[in-house]
């Protein structure tokens, strides 16, 4: 289940082999807590669990695919849904066992956004996976201002995905997952495969 939990919560964790999947968006309404949604529930779809961590306030366990409970997960592995706090996440990233997925609007201003965030922090050799939300802030699919590009180039991105329009995912609510659409599934699984070699280390 997801636990409601400020966000101070640290890294001197007495888990030997803790991982750790940082969400954090660089606005609000980005689609940070959508991404973390998805993510556990395609994890716990393949077995793989994580303990649920929210941030926001109580946001992520409505919002997840046929609730968060689950028969058992794996303590070693946590998934933290940040919301707005790239700054927060930034400052965990000293840990080996910590990755950042840092969730942006798919515009040119969100892809901004998640450049100056990546100038600004310190990754600690740690390489950072830039998702792009089209599908953000509850607007149906023609007013969504969206056009397709690329964060710039730089040695801390390690992938960018991109989650397609689906307007599942901006008609708020517990999300139907099997109502998604087949690119939306897609997208998430290509985000999974990017940062599992981060679960198996």
């Amino acid at each position: 289940m997801s636990i409601p939990t400020p966000v101070s919560y640290g890294s001197a964790d007495p888990i030997p082999g803790l991982r750790r999947l940082l969400i954090a968006g660089t606005a609000g309404g980005v689609g940070t807590t959508t991404v973390a949604a998805l993510l556990f529930a395609e994890l716990r779809q393949a077995g793989n669990a994580p303990f649920l961590i929210d941030h926001t306030g109580g946001g992520l366990g409505p919002r997840i695919p046929g609730g968060d409970e689950v028969p058992a997960v794996d303590h070693r592995f946590r998934l933290h849904d940040l919301g707005r706090n790239v700054a927060a996440a930034a400052g965990e990233l000293a840990d080996p066992g910590t990755t950042l997925i840092m969730v942006t609007a798919a515009t040119p201003l969100g892809r901004t956004l998640a450049a100056e965030h990546l100038r600004m922090i310190n990754t600690g050799g740690q390489q950072v996976v830039v998702v792009q939300v089209e599908s953000f802030g509850r607007r149906p699919r023609r007013s969504v201002p969206t056009e397709r590009g690329t964060v710039d180039p730089q040695p801390a991105i390690r992938g960018q995905v991109l989650l397609p329009v689906d307007d599942v995912l901006a008609a708020g609510g517990r999300i139907p997952y099997n109502r998604l659409a087949r690119p939306t599934r897609q997208a998430v699984r290509r985000l999974i495969a990017v940062v599992r070699p981060d679960l198996a280390r």
